[in-house]
């Protein structure tokens, strides 16, 4: 569990400073697959499938003049060949 849960920041760690440089491809690069899912901080912020994950993504970035993410107290929970944070 310790390693998932390592594995998964250093995976945050790089969406963050992807988001920071405004590089949604990069950002993008970072899900499995069409199955992927982003529940975000807003209402209307749950995305599912890598198309609605980039417009998110997109729309994120130019909402923003600067983005800029911190982690704190990660929870990890894996769930099979899933992991929640």
């Amino acid at each position: 569990m310790e390693q998932a849960k390592a594995d998964i920041e250093d995976v945050l760690q790089l969406m963050a400073a992807r988001y920071a440089a405004k590089e949604p491809d990069g950002v993008l690069e970072l899900f499995a697959d069409d199955e992927s899912m982003v529940v975000g901080t807003g209402a209307d912020e749950v995305r599912f499938g890598l198309g609605a994950i980039r417009a998110q993504v997109e729309r994120d970035i130019v909402q923003a003049d600067s983005i800029a993410m911190e982690i704190e107290e990660l929870r990890v929970r894996v769930l099979g060949d899933a992991a929640f944070a």
